[in-house]
């Protein structure tokens, strides 16, 4: 290789090497001020000139989302999407109370039935003590 290729290899490395930390910057510029201003107080985060770096971090922000809660924390609902819904309705994750799993029903009784001419016994898998205390439960 010659030095213009050489130098031209160079300069194009170069240039790449300063889109990417441009686009990088562009990028990870909405997530950095997603964070700071969680922790702003109220006067910077709504300030005309922004406030780059919040002055004094505060956790206010999130006392105050929580105080307004009418649920337990568990059954604070989050709006996910609403273009999976058939009637464009938001869809809602929330995370409920968990229940013991029992069978109760008509599939209780369908498998009552079935309990009674079953020849096959049924393994478990159980990662600690409480697991495997309710799987046995759950056998008897």
């Amino acid at each position: 290789m010659n030095r213009s290729e050489l130098q031209r290899k160079g300069a194009y490395g170069i240039f790449s090497l300063v889109v990417l930390v441009i686009l990088a910057f562009l990028f990870m510029f909405p997530l950095y001020w997603i964070v700071t201003g969680a922790f702003k107080i109220a006067k910077e985060y709504n300030s005309v000139t922004p406030v780059w770096f919040p002055s004094v971090f505060t956790l206010d922000n999130f006392a105050r989302l929580f105080a307004r809660r009418t649920a337990p924390l568990w059954e604070l609902a989050v709006p996910f999407s609403a273009m999976f819904s058939p009637d464009k309705t938001p869809i809602m994750l929330s995370v409920g109370p968990t229940v013991p799993a029992a069978i109760t029903g008509n599939f209780g009784r369908l498998m009552a039935w079935a309990d009674k001419y079953r020849q096959m016994g049924v393994r478990t898998n159980a990662d600690n003590p409480r697991d495997t205390a309710q799987a046995v439960k759950f056998m008897t």
